[in-house]
């Protein structure tokens, strides 16, 4: 593209102001049909994409993408219904004003072939193995997060008032601080993997992070079986190691997953 382009993108679901301040230069506007349209000059197709990407990344489900003939800009973008002729039906409309359009409500990141502009050719790369990668990165994080929290609030009250699950930590207050410790760094792993689900590359790298994570407490639980055995958690250590066991699993299935890189191919 030699000159900005003047797009509608459609997404499924209204924009807040949060969301709506991630297209900066784009005119976000609500319909009634519950979609959003992203309307505004897209320099080029690097920036197209990157808009894609980031549609992709926040969540959003893509339904349609569409560019605006020089022709037809002084009137305002139809919705992507709209587009079909009478006594059309499904996702297999006409060639229209604003270019064949074979788009549907799908998942986020999972774009099915969008015809632009006859004048136009847009190619895209959809990389499903990522965005597997980066929902279990946030799963992960967020149970991270909740669990660590919880536990350490126990912990803390068994400390203190000797009650509780933790109530043994009150008479061996040294090895509360060892529990608190691996709490607190459970917690900042749980961060980093919410971080790292924001990225846009290289995602397997986080997913490693966090399987990793996993191996110390998982080595300790059975180095120091008998330790567990004698102070009667043993029930604690079984639920512990098959917990550590089930997300050493499922990080290891997100690094090697690979899955369909789709290429989408729009062309006169």
């Amino acid at each position: 593209m030699d000159s900005a382009t003047l797009y509608q993108i459609r997404v499924k679901g209204h924009l807040d102001d949060a969301l709506a301040s991630s297209f900066e230069g784009l005119t976000i506007t609500n319909q009634e049909d519950g979609d959003a349209l992203l309307t505004g000059q897209i320099q080029d197709q690097a920036a197209l994409h990157g808009i894609l990407n980031r549609i992709s990344n926040l969540g959003l489900t893509l339904i349609s993408v569409n560019v605006v003939p020089k022709e037809d800009r002084a009137n305002e973008p139809r919705d992507h219904d709209d587009l079909q002729e009478p006594g059309t039906k499904g996702d297999d409309p006409p060639a229209n004003k604003f270019g064949s359009c074979r788009c549907a409500c799908l998942r986020p990141g999972d774009w099915r072939e969008c015809g632009i502009n006859k004048e136009k050719r847009m190619n895209a790369m959809i990389n499903h193995p990522d965005q597997i990668r980066r929902r279990i990165l946030r799963i992960h994080g967020s149970f991270l997060l909740v669990l660590t929290t919880i536990n350490t609030v126990l912990a803390m009250v068994g400390w203190a008032t000797g009650k509780g699950p933790f109530a043994l930590w009150h008479e061996e207050p040294f090895a509360a601080v060892g529990l608190f410790q691996a709490y607190l760094i459970m917690f900042v792993v749980g961060i980093a993997l919410w971080f790292g689900s924001s990225q846009e590359k290289n995602l397997w790298r986080w997913n490693l992070v966090g399987l990793l994570a996993h191996l110390p407490p998982l080595a300790v639980n059975f180095i120091f079986a008998d330790l567990f055995t004698s102070y009667h958690f043993e029930g604690t250590s079984i639920f512990s190691i098959v917990l550590h066991t089930v997300w050493i699993c499922i990080e290891t299935f997100a690094i090697l997953y690979r899955g369909q890189t789709r290429q989408i191919v729009t062309s006169p």
